[in-house]
């Protein structure tokens, strides 16, 4: 009993400590004693295993300090090895091929490319859009595309669009981290529905539905954010037909349906005969994450109300980020740099897959068939004693409960901004400290 109540005390503390609730010391050990109304062997204790994983340091008479530098969300600093971020390196940029483009507008429109472009966006741009998505079985016009700086505006103008006293949002489990803070930055604790084989678990959804007014679900359908998962045609059409029924909205977040390896990716948005889905398209991971442009794509009973907000909230895009992408998109140094890029990362994504398949304490838990990243767990330690170990040797990875607090064995591999030969000596490391600690190491439940 008296390790259940140490354990108990040490969960509840790290998960706080994680999400910064704390900013540079913890409570008293007398605090800390009459906040869990355990005895002071018990809070020391909790204490000594917050010690062994290297997130707090006491200091008699002073206090009980938190290690900023193994803050899971504070941690910034470079790796020597990186497989926590999914963001591609800059060496991959297609320099030479965007550098004409910028300089062809520049030549054609001079200093009106620097002024303020039309609200909704570059209309040749638009028009090259709607183009490419008829040939993804998408029909749409163009005066229903909206260009974006970015995601997070995207979804703070449908939040305002959608969201009322009393209205819900649903989120996959476990979530892409983001947007999950978008949302609660926006007032609202998105309501966690569980993944399975082929996407989200429709079932829980419904029951969900059933007892909250949902009005919005937000989804990756494609190589969904950690998980890798794809959602299967069968449960798209499903989850259409439950919008419609339910009458909620789905935002499809495509950020990498191009990154399919091994069949090709089915977008939601064209199976939508109920007009249901928001499809919002990032090019942050297969253009340039500092490039700011995104567009959205919304269903004929929005479009007044986004506008609304949209055209009040100077929501604009750069006038020669938009004319320059425009004439890279629509000639073929898109379609090169699309299969260039697919090439590189690939190779590196079956390289993983190799690497890992009968891996002794670590498990693929989902077979992707796409994307930048595989979602991992391991036996018998915790992903953070894990990342810490990590850390020594400069090596990052994205440990589950950046995901949600129900991942602590679970964490994501990304190999989009290492070599070959570096993801194999980062795997190497992985198996080795697992492979040492694994006998000795609590997993915390």
């Amino acid at each position: 009993m008296e390790k259940l109540k140490y354990l108990e005390v040490y969960s509840v503390l790290k998960k706080e400590i994680l999400k910064n609730k704390y900013k540079n010391k913890l409570p008293s050990i007398r605090e800390l004693v009459t906040m869990f109304s355990y005895n002071k062997s018990t809070i020391q204790k909790a204490l000594d295993k917050l010690k062994e994983d290297n997130l707090i340091v006491i200091k008699p008479k002073k206090g009980i300090f938190i290690c900023n530098s193994y803050r899971t969300e504070d941690i910034k600093k470079p790796y020597s090895l990186d497989f926590k971020s999914a963001i591609p390196r800059s060496n991959i940029f297609p320099l030479e091929e965007f550098k004409n483009s910028v300089i062809k507008v520049l030549d054609n429109y001079g200093a009106k490319s620097l002024e303020y472009e039309e609200s909704q966006g570059y209309l040749p741009l638009r028009r090259e859009i709607s183009f490419k998505l008829a040939k993804k079985f998408i029909k749409v016009r163009e005066d229903s595309i909206y260009i974006i700086p970015g995601t997070k505006n995207a979804i703070e103008i449908i939040f305002k669009n959608l969201i009322y006293q009393n209205n819900y949002i649903a989120i996959e489990s476990p979530y892409y981290p983001e947007v999950f803070n978008i949302f609660k930055e926006l007032g609202i604790t998105p309501l966690e529905i569980p993944m399975e084989e082929d996407g989200i678990n429709l079932k829980k959804l419904e029951n969900f539905l059933k007892k909250y007014r949902i009005k919005l679900l937000y989804t990756i359908p494609n190589f969904h954010n950690p998980t890798g998962i794809s959602l299967s045609e069968e449960k798209m059409k499903n989850l259409i037909k439950l919008a419609e029924k339910y009458d909620f909205y789905i935002l499809e977040d495509d950020t990498m349906s191009e990154l399919n390896y091994k069949k090709n990716s089915i977008l939601l948005k064209s199976l939508d005969n109920y007009d249901r889905v928001i499809y919002l398209k990032s090019f942050s991971k297969i253009f340039n994450p500092g490039f700011k442009l995104s567009y959205i794509l919304l269903p004929s009973s929005l479009k007044l109300s986004f506008e609304n907000i949209f055209f009040k909230g100077n929501y604009f895009t750069s006038s020669l980020n938009q004319r320059a992408f425009y004439y890279f998109f629509k000639e073929k140094t898109w379609e090169n740099h699309i299969e260039n890029l697919k090439k590189n990362y690939e190779e590196k994504f079956f390289l993983v897959e190799s690497l890992l398949e009968n891996c002794k304490n670590i498990e693929i838990v989902h077979s992707p068939q796409g994307g930048l990243f595989f979602w991992l767990k391991i036996k018998n330690i915790d992903a953070l004693y894990l990342q810490n170990q990590l850390l020594k040797f400069n090596i990052g990875i994205g440990p589950g409960i950046l995901f949600s607090e129900k991942y602590n064995n679970y964490f994501r591999f990304s190999f989009a901004r290492e070599s070959l030969e570096n993801i194999k000596i980062g795997i190497e490391k992985i198996k080795e400290i697992i492979n040492k600690s694994s006998k000795n190491k609590y997993i915390n439940k």
